[in-house]
């Protein structure tokens, strides 16, 4: 939600918005940490909030700052390049995109938008 406030003050128009409901992570570098792996809290979550572009629907920008993604061809499996996804469509039919950067392929169907869940923080 800090990603959604913080661009918001400067004339962005973000919402925080839902994925999810319990799904699995490919390895990703998360915050505080320095390489690709599962975190010490488990390698999945039961929902994760970004920042998302136009009405947080699939097709979409998010923008995440909880972590980093693998960014080659492969997502999935080694090697890793890192990858801040910043401005990268959530799910695109026709390639690789955050939703498959993210999520293994056995829990994509888990893994989905929830732009019910959209909102922005108060600005003051």
């Amino acid at each position: 939600m800090s990603v959604t406030t913080f661009s918001n003050l400067l004339g962005c128009q973000l919402w925080s918005s839902k994925m999810g409901w319990g799904f699995s992570l490919n390895e990703i570098i998360a915050v505080g940490y320095a390489a690709f792996a599962c975190p010490n809290w488990g390698c999945g979550f039961n929902y994760h909030e970004v920042a998302w572009s136009g009405n947080a629907l699939a097709s979409e920008p998010v923008f995440d700052a909880c972590l980093k993604v693998d960014g080659d061809a492969d997502p999935a499996n080694l090697p890793h390049t890192a990858l801040l996804p910043k401005n990268i469509i959530f799910d695109d039919p026709s390639g690789i995109d955050y939703h498959e950067r993210l999520v293994p392929p056995a829990s994509l169907p888990n893994c989905q938008a929830q732009p019910s869940t959209k909102g922005r923080p108060p600005v003051f």
